[in-house]
């Protein structure tokens, strides 16, 4: 009985410790987001001022940008997911992707989506003229905006858009990664 015990309590002691040292999820999407849009902005940024991550989700950037297309099955091919179910998941979790000033070079300025609008909201008092001084003013070097990310299962590959207002134009999506490095596909 004794030994019968030590085999359960040993047991249930490595079990424990398996769990602790395991990352959760959300730990590992911020750790690969990180990765991923620090690299591919170090190489993309440079002529642009400002950086805006968009509210939306890769999914939703696409839905609008290609109506026209199954966004949603595009995705799934793009990432290579064998489960449909596994999407839902994983857009879930993309909804937590926060743009932090680590990820980008230090002359670039992050705008927040508050800042953005009070800026270039829709203040119908000031001409088209005035907005865009405003714009050339703040951000003499266009904007540079990313979607939130959203990785395959086991984070090789990546989908997310980066569009901008004058700076960068990257047709590419899907990332993946290769020798720790994470490049168009």
């Amino acid at each position: 009985m004794k030994n019968k015990f030590k085999i359960v309590a040993l047991f249930t002691l490595l079990m424990t410790s398996i769990n602790c040292s395991k990352k959760s999820d959300l730990e590992t999407y911020i750790e690969k987001s990180t990765e991923l849009v620090s690299q591919v902005l170090s190489k993309k940024e440079n002529s642009c001022s400002c950086l805006i991550a968009s509210d939306e989700t890769f999914l939703e950037t696409i839905k609008k940008m290609y109506p026209e297309l199954d966004a949603k099955k595009t995705i799934i091919h793009d990432l290579n997911l064998q489960a449909n179910s596994d999407i839902e998941n994983l857009i879930i979790l993309s909804k937590n992707f926060q743009l932090k000033k680590e990820m980008v070079n230090s002359n670039v300025k992050i705008l927040s989506k508050l800042k953005m609008d009070s800026i270039f909201g829709n203040n119908l008092k000031i001409t088209r003229e005035e907005r865009d001084r405003i714009f050339k003013k703040t951000c003499p070097n266009g904007i540079l905006r990313i979607s939130k990310p959203i990785f395959n299962t086991d984070y090789k590959i990546a989908v997310f858009d980066i569009e901008d207002s004058s700076c960068l134009k990257d047709l590419n999506w899907t990332y993946r990664l290769n020798n720790n490095i994470w490049k168009t596909h």
